[in-house]
Parts: structure tokens; C-alpha cells; sequence
């Protein structure tokens, strides 16, 4: 209607910003239009006259894109992770810690709402091979990615009450065998990669949970043992890749949260080593709390501006404060940081469950700039869904608990 007003034409080339502003994308959140005036400055402000004559005579509503922005933050934490939930969670193969997540994240939001989100019976079909046989399903050497494909087992326990379940989880612990003082455990990566902080975590403190261990010897006080001596903190806090990538990669952070947050929910308080594990979660998070970008979100090279806002780092990193916040390792001031993540995490995820910008997978890279080069992808995305879905389990729960 304002283009008609104006005797305005279409926007040309169709590559332009104010083209592909008002361009309907499948993945995108709606049309924004817009008005492109071309003048000279001589004639700029007479030609700008009718434009404002016609907005304030007949001013616009919203945008498509702002409705459709305005209905993903109005979800509860509950209907986001169900709309995730669409598209994640609904295999196991191949085995990998992103369909464990992701299974976990459904079954979590079961337990807080049977009636709503049900799916057990679902689930328990899904990882029958492994349950009935985890050893062979796992093989004589899988890696940590594949270990901490089971992550589910600790929810189908609680749901069930099936001794199976917790089985598998202490069977998936002990392939974990030091390799000696100063190494990293097998099936760790030997140059400490941080992704080695969620898998080591997750799998070792639902394991050590299952079989009661409290032994000084145990499995957990090698995990612990692990994380101590890494090395891949910086003074500042925050961490490197790995002890020879020394990029400070999104979702590396995210993952070192996301694992310290982990080992502390399975942690006996009298372990020794806990306060030292504390000290590193929570200057970890206090390094990242002026990282986040005004949008909530924080970027594909965390302490990079410019780089691409990220969302499996945003999710990730929220999932940590929110469960710290939870523990009670960290003080209600990391409230709002949470809500801002959570609100910037809605925007990026749609009814279909797809997502968008979570960088595809990420090796210990070669330099700053192939880690500012990854690719963000958008729509299904695995690795994005599954942590998103773990942080609306979470928020669910702490907004439970207020």
C-alpha cells in the first residue's frame, strides 16, 4: 500500500538487502518491507515530503516478520522444546552424543509433564538394541562421541524403573582407562580438546551415579582428575580449543560449560577436588557473562566481535547458567543473562523445530580465520536441536523452581 501511495516500483536487483528484505523465505521468519529512495542531495529532503505524508496517513502494522518473532517468544519453555522435539529425538543412529542429547531432552520434558509430552514407550523401542546388548552395540573401541550417545538411559531409569537402563550407563563408563599420569583417559582425544569436558562429564557422572561409587579410586575421581590437569583454561577464563588450538571457539565454550556444569550435578560434595571444579565453572561463566551479545546470543568466536551470532553456543551456555543457578553455584544476577539467552534462542528456533546458525561440526582448526569461515547452518540441525532441546528442558525446570 505505501509503495502504491509513492508511485513506487519493485525493488531491483533481486540480490539487494531491501529485495531480500520483503523476499518470503521458507526457513525465514517473514517479510520486513521497505522503501528505497534514490535522490541527490540537493533533492533528498523534498522527495522524503510525500514519504512521511503517506506513513503517517495511513501507518502500517507490523511487519510478517515481527508477528512471527512476537509468536516464538510468546512459547513457554515446555512448547519449544515440544516444537523441537518435531524433528529431534526421533532416532539413534547413527550412535553420537547429538541423538542422545536430543532423546534426553524429550524424555526430560516427560518428566516434567507426563500428560503433555508422554513418548516413552516411543523412546524405549528406539534404544532396545542398546539397551538389551550395550556392548556390542558400543563395540570393542568407540570414541567419546559415541559413549555419550546414552544419555537418555538416565531418564528412561527414572521413568521405568528398570535396572537396564542404569546398567548401560555404568557399562558405558568403564570403556573410560587411564592411559597414565598426565594423559588424557581413553577414549579421550590426547591433545585435550574441550568437547572432551561434556563427553567425559555426562557419561562418567551418570555412570558413577548409577553404581553409587564414592570410592576415592572411582571413575569420578579420574574425571575430576581430567579436568584439573587439561589445561585449557586461560587465566581469563575462558577456553581454547585444545591444548594446541588456541582459538576460543563458540561452541568450545559452550561445551566446557556445559561439561562442568555436568560433572558438578553428579559430584558427591565431599569429593575431593570439587572446589577446585567450582573455581573453574564459575570463573568460567563470570568470562562469559560480558561476552553475550546485546541480541542474547554469543558468537561462532566468543570473544570475537563481528563473528556470527551462534545458537548451539547460546543454548549451551544458558543450559550451564541455568543448571548453575539450579545447583546453587550461581547467584540470581546470572538471572537476567539466562532470560536474554532464552529469549534470543525462541526467536532462532520455528514450530517445525528448525533452528537457525548453528555451525556445522568443528574440528581443532588451523587458525582464527577458518573458525570465523565455518558454516552456520539453519533448518535441521542436529547438533543445534538437540542442545536447544536440553536448554528448554532446563529452563522449564528452573522456571518451575522460582
Amino acid at each position: 500500500a505505501l509503495g502504491k501511495a509513492l508511485g513506487a516500483g519493485a525493488a531491483t536487483p533481486q540480490d539487494s538487502f531491501i529485495a531480500a528484505l520483503g523476499r518470503d523465505a521458507a526457513d525465514g521468519p517473514g517479510t520486513i518491507p521497505g522503501v528505497r529512495l534514490t535522490a541527490n542531495e540537493d533533492s533528498v529532503g523534498r522527495e522524503l515530503v510525500p514519504f512521511f505524508e503517506a506513513v503517517l496517513s495511513d501507518p502500517p502494522g507490523p511487519s510478517g516478520a515481527r508477528t512471527t518473532l512476537d509468536a516464538r517468544r510468546s512459547r513457554d519453555p515446555f512448547e519449544v522444546g515440544r516444537d523441537l522435539a518435531r524433528t529431534n529425538g526421533r532416532t539413534l543412529e547413527p550412535l553420537v552424543y547429538m541423538q542422545g542429547v536430543a532423546l534426553s531432552g524429550r524424555l526430560r520434558l516427560t518428566l516434567l509433564d507426563p500428560e503433555r509430552a508422554g513418548g516413552v514407550d516411543d523412546v524405549a523401542s528406539l534404544v532396545a538394541p542398546v539397551v538389551a546388548d550395550p556392548r556390542r552395540a558400543f563395540g570393542a573401541a568407540p570414541e567419546a562421541p559415541e559413549l555419550a550417545a546414552i544419555l537418555w538411559a538416565e531418564e528412561m531409569a527414572a521413568l521405568t524403573g528398570d535396572r537396564r537402563y542404569s546398567d548401560t550407563l555404568v557399562v558405558a563408563m568403564t570403556y573410560f582407562h587411564s592411559r597414565g599420569d598426565g594423559e588424557a583417559p581413553e577414549p579421550l582425544n590426547p591433545n585435550f580438546i574441550v568437547e572432551d569436558h561434556f563427553f567425559a562429564s555426562a557419561v562418567i557422572g551418570r555412570g558413577a551415579q548409577a553404581m553409587g561409587d564414592t570410592n576415592p579410586s572411582s571413575y569420578m575421581a579420574a574425571l575430576v582428575q581430567f579436568l584439573l590437569e587439561a589445561g585449557i583454561q586461560e587465566q581469563d577464563g575462558l577456553f581454547k580449543h585444545s591444548r594446541y588450538g588456541p582459538i576460543h571457539w563458540g561452541r568450545g565454550n559452550g561445551f566446557a560449560a556445559i561439561g562442568l556444569a555436568e560433572c558438578l550435578t553428579y559430584m558427591p560434595k565431599g569429593q575431593r577436588g570439587r572446589e577446585q571444579v567450582v573455581d573453574m565453572f564459575r570463573r568460567h561463566i563470570e568470562a562469559l557473562k560480558p561476552l553475550q551479545q546485546p541480541s542474547g546470543m554469543y558468537c561462532q568466536v566468543i570473544d570475537f566481535p563481528g563473528s556470527y551470532q551462534e545458537l548451539t553456543a547460546t543454548c549451551m551456555i544458558g543450559y550451564a547458567m541455568a543448571r548453575g543457578i539450579r545447583l546453587g553455584l550461581l547467584d540470581d544476577s546470572y538471572r537476567q543473562t539466562v532470560e536474554l539467552a532464552w529469549r534470543a534462542a525462541t526467536e532462532r528456533i520455528d514450530a517445525a523445530g528448525n533452528v537457525v546458525d548453528g555451525c556445522t561440526g568443528t574440528g581443532v582448526m588451523d587458525g582464527l580465520r577458518s573458525y570465523l569461515d565455518r558454516p552456520a547452518n539453519s533448518g535441521y540441525d542436529d547438533r543445534t536441536g538437540s542442545m536447544a532441546l536440553w536448554f528448554a528442558a532446563e529452563m522449564a525446570r528452573l522456571r518451575s523452581e522460582m
